[in-house]
């Protein structure tokens, strides 16, 4: 089955046996930054002599059940297909996956070595981040004194919390000096509030609306966090600076930008460990792995997601705990592991019965009963293209979800709907469909997100059928009439 072990098939083992990393370092009687290190480097590189033997014998030792996932591992298949494994058996790429860029291998490899529990400025020193911080911004905001005076005026605290105007760089400014001092309390509470308003932007209609502003701030205080400021100061300044990158990397993806969402969200990773933040390190990481999922590359994700379960410690967040647990259950599903999705999706149930919403930190506030619901019919969805036996599941959850979401979540709303209409139509409700399908496309005019349009394709290709239903044949040039504006 296996010959020669690499970072590769150690990783495929791992997975085989379904051990952590700590797990499967404890019985290899090998440290966990050396798994890391196999599983980040891949192919690349080989364990020694005496620890390929270590792997041959857990692999011998192991349960025929867990022999038979290595070798479904191996050979690239498993019990349920994914979404991206079905379109390449029939030729074509999922709407969902187009304009998916490939991620930077690199990045994933730099990300992944980085294991908790080290000090971060031993594996990135501080003017590393500060420069890939404005060389990312810098490259992506190619501005005019007119254009980001312009953007200036037009975004305002005020306008949100009755603040002040928000200190955006002028990158045609040069004589500004390239370091500042003076950053007190006062500077950073609002720096720290606009970097709320910046998320409750995205949160709240997506399509990547403000994108420049929030990157110009990123700009902005990138260059603030290099100054004669105290270490109190600096480390929450790492913190906004995490904030920002990860609304940027948000906006980016949600306007079909994927290489730059993936090197924000690193960025934003970067910050993250510099300001010891280790429970919004964990979000980040998350983020990346719901990234790495719409790419296909579900066992990457998983691995990301238990690395960020690695950063969580006892005390943090009920919210995000259940968070990584559906978001875990999202990639065994993916990988066809139905019963480790099932058994995430409990633990994380049981985790946001625990909530108290004024003790959560508030870039967690989204995920309440209706994300984690609207999450999980996303899932059944996927599973229900390939299985039609989860359609009325699939629609059971995203009806709670609808019931219980915000009603100024846009974006999610019209995700919501519009995956509940394909739910419905696999389950061969036409004309409920029809109904929920134009509530959803009333929700869709009103967002301009790149995911909301991907899904938009995604139903409109399964109204496709020869399905008889009063109302379909509209609600099929409607949906035309949107894809193609």
């Amino acid at each position: 089955m296996v010959t020669q072990w690499t970072g590769h098939e150690t990783r495929l083992l791992r997975r085989a046996l379904r051990m952590t990393i700590a797990e499967f370092a404890d019985r290899l009687g090998v440290s966990t930054r050396a798994v890391d290190n196999w599983e980040a480097r891949g192919s690349t590189i080989q364990p020694r002599a005496e620890l390929q033997r270590a792997l041959d014998t857990a692999l011998a030792q192991a349960e025929p059940a867990a022999k038979s996932r290595l070798a479904a591992h191996v050979a690239g298949v498993g019990p349920l297909p994914t979404m991206l494994g079905v379109a390449r058996a029939s030729g074509g790429v999922p709407p969902i996956l187009s304009g998916v860029a490939t991620l930077p291998d690199d990045v994933l490899r730099q990300v992944m070595a980085a294991a908790p529990g080290g000090s971060p400025q031993g594996v990135w020193a501080l003017t590393e981040a500060v420069e890939m911080a404005s060389n990312l911004t810098v490259a992506d905001l190619v501005l005019t004194r007119r254009e980001l005076t312009r953007m200036t005026a037009s975004v305002t605290i005020g306008a949100a919390v009755g603040g002040p105007n928000l200190p955006f760089t002028n990158l045609d400014d040069q004589s500004r000096s390239p370091s500042r001092a003076g950053v007190g309390a006062a500077e950073i509470d609002q720096l720290e509030t606009a970097a709320e308003v910046f998320r409750s932007w995205d949160d709240t209609i997506g399509g990547g609306l403000r994108r420049k502003a929030v990157i110009g701030q990123l700009h902005e205080v990138a260059d603030l966090v290099t100054g004669r400021v105290s270490l109190d100061i600096r480390g929450r300044l790492f913190v906004v600076l995490a904030g920002l990158s990860e609304t940027a990397a948000m906006m980016s993806w949600d306007i079909g930008l994927q290489g730059s969402a993936w090197q924000y969200y690193a960025l934003a990773y970067r910050f993250a460990r510099l300001g010891d933040d280790s429970d919004f390190a964990a979000n980040i990481l998350a983020a990346m792995a719901r990234q790495l999922l719409y790419a296909g590359k579900a066992s990457e994700a998983l691995d990301l997601v238990q690395m960020a379960l690695n950063h969580t410690r006892s005390h943090s967040s009920p919210a995000l705990l259940s968070m990584l647990c559906v978001r875990e259950a999202w990639a065994h599903s993916s990988l066809g592991d139905i019963d480790q999705f099932r058994r995430c999706i409990d633990a994380g149930f049981e985790e946001l019965n625990k909530v108290d919403r004024c003790s959560e930190p508030s870039w967690i506030a989204y995920f309440d009963q209706a994300e984690m619901h609207g999450t999980i019919g996303g899932r059944l969805l996927e599973m229900a293209r390939v299985d039609p036996s989860f359609a009325d599941e699939a629609c059971d959850s995203i009806t709670q979800a609808i019931r219980t979401r915000r009603p100024d979540r846009l974006r999610s709303l019209a995700l919501d709907q519009l995956g509940l209409a394909e739910a419905l139509v696999i389950g061969g409700h036409a004309d409920e469909a029809v109904r929920v399908g134009g509530q959803a496309l009333d929700a869709v005019e009103r967002t301009p997100s790149d995911r909301v349009k991907n899904l938009l394709t995604e139903f409109q290709a399964s109204i496709q059928a020869p399905v008889q239903a009063a109302g379909l044949s509209g609600l099929r040039d409607r949906v035309e009439g949107l894809t193609r504006a």
